[in-house]
């Protein structure tokens, strides 16, 4: 999604109630987004780059959930006063979600 058009979705959209046809924005919006990330984790799992036990509209929310956050915090970075991690890149902190993704939380595999 172009930066431009995702900071009016957050700014406008996405925090703005009374934003004109706000829901059914908000959900074509994430209804491609969900569309789009269920074919990745579809083609994921069929290539033996995913688990294959995974359910996929789980996998989807989460997906979209931690992405969503993530742009919110790039193009609203005041919602993040006091957590972020101070002079990080955009890039650096792409690819740190990118490898807690990859990887989670725990030391076992």
């Amino acid at each position: 999604m172009h930066t431009r058009i995702f900071t009016e979705y957050t700014s406008k959209m996405l925090f703005q109630e009374n934003f004109p046809l706000r829901e059914k924005f908000l959900g074509e919006i994430r209804k491609a987004h969900a569309k789009y990330l269920r074919q990745l984790v579809m083609n994921g799992m069929e290539s033996g780059q995913l688990r294959d036990d995974l359910d996929v509209e789980t996998t989807v929310f989460n997906l979209h959930s931690v992405l969503d956050r993530f742009l919110q915090s790039h193009a609203v970075p005041s919602l993040d006063a006091g957590i972020e991690p101070a002079g990080l890149t955009l890039e650096t902190k792409a690819r740190a979600v990118a490898d807690l993704l990859r990887h989670g939380l725990s030391t076992s595999s």
